[in-house]
């Protein structure tokens, strides 16, 4: 707001409020006056009606006393002749009752007894009869007949059935009133209209109205009659902007209210009050307009327009900042000074600006130095824990991978005993470099995640089985179960949620000795576009006390520390998981009491895909719907976990707890007509174990043509064989995926028919009946190609090695291959350059080939390197062989995805 603009807006509020104080003291002064003069007319008004009222009756008494004081009616009675009274009276419309407007007349004996009563009706100019309620007055005890003398007379009002009187009552005396009396005369008016309207008209008012007392009254007459007193007889009350009202109270001849009279009148006087008042605040705002007006010229003049001159110098100073310009000024008041303050203001900007320019060239000069000191030493010890992390994770790559093909050949228990001695050292030296690594990025703030699609269960289902080997070691149940609200398709970081679960898992596995452990993964709010996940680690393990249950997140902590002694461990795990889960807007916390087990819980929350890739599904719904299915497993969970499997996939599922059991059930479904086609049969149970229950089974010929699957949680060396020996169509070590369960059902349950055997399905048989896919290995270190080519031909990939780039460039361009592995440094051409020179071939021939980054750099910026230049995956060495698989059949998956999308006519074999 400019300062012209707040001058017009102070002048304009001052002439504003000067305009009302004056308009309401002219109110409060002069309108006040106004309003009290025009109540004081109103009360004179109001009594004067009131006293033409009375002058009514006056008139009526002295008609009274032209008849009573009179000789000639004191000689006719006490009983006056019909001739007497035709001759006093008259008839018609100019007899005396029409001349006084009498309507009723009584002529009473000194014994209180009516001789003569008459009555005359003015509107028909005919006579009426006296009403009854006015005769039952005539009576000697009644007070309009006590007279105490010749000249005594009774005046006033009387209220009758059929409308209020005036009345007046004198005794009949001589003319010069001696008597004694010879009875009375009673004469009587009605109060109407047309008496009100007389009132009204003598007086200018709008209309006089009376009310009777024992009749409804309006609102504003109860409200004035409580308001009267003998103080104040009269009460005056405005109805509106026109009209005021003048009330007053009237009584009976017997000193009772009767009436309540109201006069309304214009209210003339507060209008002119109103008009002065207007003219009054006209005046004053012309006056106050006149005024502002100048003022305004004047602070304009003399104020506005300097400081504006003033403010522009300023402005133009500003914009160019030359400080050594300085502003223009004349006169002597405020202003000036204002002009000399501001000048001596630049003066001193001048001179600091100067210094502090030669302060920032010295400050930027040395900070320029210690940049450049620190980026070198940055760089320094970045490429030292690259360096540093390719020699190490190299040959721990060799170390691992071949101690884990060694273990797959025929060992001696001592060979085997060392060899896992080497493998357990190999990998808790590996998990302790991972943490520091990662420990390192994290509190330098360096932690990035991915978002990339991927499939939960099948994420989830790959580390299980990972994780299955270590727990079947100790003779634990390792169960995991994905609610079906689940999303199935996320987008998100799936190593470092793999990472959260080995390390809680892996915790779980170390401190439980017997019993199970349950991974359990809930939807906290379905529906919503964003997964909201819950996953949940219980155990049977040792437990946590309370008070150091915040003790194990901290970093180098563990619960106690003869732990540490006991267990190992670097006290890094949890710490790492806790920043993993906030950085997927999460968090971990845990429920433990010693003793009983502990259930570690951790949340985090993860995008849904719009549209999730598509999937080869081996069977069709119809397929599975509605198979009777049995579930024969002492582990409770288990069979709770395999029951939401089997109904999710169409199922009818039926659950028991061990082989007698599950004999029992077959006996009824057979008998029922609705046998089970299926049983899924734990290996391990009490009592009877699963070979026992399914040589049972066999010997009875009603049961033959059940399939039979056996779930184990360890495999022992002649198992295949016995499976084949009872008919056990499969064979699959838990924990299981759900979509190996699924393919494993789909072959075993292939109603093709066959005339050789069916051969027993195990989890091999299931991964080699995909499609072998071709590999391209590109690596230039001996051990690591020997040791990657002997895993990937194990897994049933057909496999090309490359010794470097070049070679691997040269091998791509002569054959087709499904996925390309890509070592980072090697000779000749190291992969980036492979990987750029391999993506400029297929823009010209079309297609993509999944391109995996394996490298022994596993710093900040490696991965995002990867990416960028073109490669679709990474995995830093040394390589886990689960989690290498896991990454390869990604990708192939995604590719087969693909090529689904655009080959939709193809039919899945297991279908038929």
């Amino acid at each position: 707001m400019t300062l012209r603009v707040r001058v017009f807006l102070i002048v304009g509020v001052a002439a504003v409020a000067v305009v009302a104080t004056l308009y309401a003291a002219s109110r409060y002064l002069t309108l006040d006056r106004f309003l009290s003069l025009e109540v004081l007319e109103a009360k004179e008004t109001t009594i004067a009606v009131k006293a033409d009222f009375l002058e009514e009756i006056e008139k009526l008494d002295r008609a009274n006393a032209d008849l009573s004081v009179y000789d000639g009616t004191y000689d006719s009675m006490p009983k006056p002749t019909m001739k007497y009274l035709h001759s006093l009276l008259g008839d018609g419309p100019n007899g005396w009752m029409e001349q006084q407007k009498v309507n009723f007349l009584m002529f009473v004996d000194p014994t209180g007894t009516t001789i003569f009563s008459d009555g005359f009706d003015p509107a028909t100019a005919g006579k009426m009869n006296v009403p009854d309620d006015l005769k039952a007055h005539i009576s000697l005890t009644d007070p309009l007949l006590e007279f105490h003398g010749p000249r005594d007379k009774i005046g006033g009002l009387l209220l009758l059935s059929s409308g209020p009187v005036l009345i007046v009552s004198h005794p009949i005396v001589q003319t010069n009133y001696s008597g004694p009396a010879r009875g009375a005369l009673v004469i009587a008016r009605y109060l109407d209209a047309r008496t009100l309207e007389k009132l009204a008209d003598k007086h200018g008012v709008t209309s006089v109205t009376a009310f009777r007392i024992d009749r409804q009254l309006p609102a504003d007459v109860v409200g004035a009659r409580s308001d009267l007193s003998a103080s104040a007889p009269v009460y005056i009350r405005p109805f509106d902007e026109r009209v005021i009202g003048g009330y007053l109270s009237l009584t009976d001849i017997y000193g009772r209210p009767a009436l309540m009279l109201r006069v309304e009148m214009s209210r003339a006087i507060s209008h002119q009050g109103r008009i002065s008042q207007v003219t009054f605040a006209g005046a004053t705002l012309c006056t106050m307009v006149a005024a502002a007006f100048v003022m305004v010229w004047l602070l304009e003049k003399f104020v506005v327009s300097r400081l504006e001159g003033l403010g522009s110098s300023v402005a133009s100073i500003a914009s160019s900042s030359n400080l050594s310009a300085r502003v223009s000024f004349s006169g002597q008041d405020e202003i000036t000074n204002l002009a000399k303050g501001i000048n001596r203001m630049l003066e001193s900007l001048q001179v600091f600006q100067e210094r502090r320019r030669e302060a920032e060239d010295e400050h930027r000069a040395e900070l320029e130095k210690a940049k450049n000191a620190a980026e070198a030493g940055s760089l320094a010890k970045s490429q030292f824990l690259a360096n540093m992390s390719h020699e190490i994770r190299t040959p721990m790559n060799g170390i691992l991978g071949m101690t884990e093909l060694i273990m797959d050949t025929a060992l001696t228990v001592e060979q085997r005993e060392h060899l896992g001695l080497v493998q357990f050292s190999a990998e808790s030296l590996l998990m302790i470099i991972n943490d520091v690594l990662d420990f390192s990025k994290i509190e330098a703030g360096k932690m990035e995640l991915e978002l990339i699609p991927f499939d939960l269960r099948e994420s989830l289902g790959e580390t299980m089985t990972a994780l299955s080997f270590r727990a079947h070691e100790k003779g634990l149940e390792l169960v995991y179960e994905v609610q079906p609200e689940v999303p199935e398709a996320l987008l998100g970081d799936p190593g470092r949620i793999r990472q959260i679960l080995v390390n809680l898992v892996g915790n779980a596995i170390k401190f439980t000795e017997h019993g199970e452990i349950f991974v359990c993964v809930e939807e906290q709010s379905p529906g919503s576009t964003a997964a909201a996940l819950h996953f949940r680690v219980k155990d049977t393990g040792i437990g946590i006390p309370v008070e150091k249950q915040e003790k194990i997140f901290d970093a180098f902590s563990q619960a106690d520390g003869s732990m540490t002694r006991k267990y190992g461990g670097t006290g890094l795990g949890l710490t790492i998981c806790m920043r993993l889960a906030e950085l997927m807007r999460g968090r971990v916390w845990v429920e433990s009491q010693p003793g009983q087990g502990s259930t570690f819980h951790f949340t985090v929350r993860l995008a849904v895909q719009d549209t999730a890739a598509a999937r080869p599904n081996p069977l069709q719904p119809e397929q599975l719907r509605d198979l009777q299915a049995l579930i024969v497993d002492d582990n409770f969970t288990n069979r709770r976990v395999l029951h939401g499997m089997l109904t999710r996939w169409g199922m009818c599922p039926t659950s028991v707890e061990g082989g007698r059991a599950a004999l029992q059930a077959l006996e009824i479904a057979k008998s029922t007509g609705h046998p089970f086609l299926l049983i899924l049969l734990d290996g391990q149970m009490p009592d009877m174990d699963g070979f026992a229950l399914a040589k049972a089974i066999q010997k009875d010929p009603g049961l033959l043509a059940v399939t039979i699957m056996m779930l184990t949680s360890a495999g022992h060396l002649g198992d295949a064989a016995r499976c084949r020996e009872l008919g056990i169509s499969a064979y699959l070590v838990k924990p299981i995926r759900q979509t190996e369960l699924l393919d494993g059902i789909c072959q075993v349950l292939n109603k093709v028919s066959m005339t050789k055997p069916r051969p027993l399905v195990t989890r091999h048989t299931v991964q080699e009946n995909r499609h072998r896919a071709r590999v391209l290995l590109a690596e230039d270190n001996a051990v690591n190609q020997t040791l990657a080519l002997r895993l990937l031909e194990k897994r049933g990939y057909s496999v090309t090695v490359a010794g470097n780039g070049r070679e691997a460039v040269e091998a791509f361009e002569k054959n087709h291959f499904d996925v390309v592995l890509m070592d980072i440094q090697m000779p000749e051409m190291d992969g980036f350059e492979a990987t750029a020179a391999i993506r400029a071939k297929e823009k010209l021939t079309g297609g993509h080939v999944p391109i995996l980054a394996m490298t022994a750099h596993a710093l900040k910026g490696d991965q995002e390197r990867c990416i960028s230049a073109g490669m679709d995956a990474y995995i830093s060495k040394p390589i886990r062989t689960s989690e290498l698989f896991s990454k390869v059949e990604s990708m192939l998956a995604n590719k087969t995805a693909i090529l689904t999308d655009e080959q939709a006519d193809i039919v899945d074999p297991i279908v038929n």
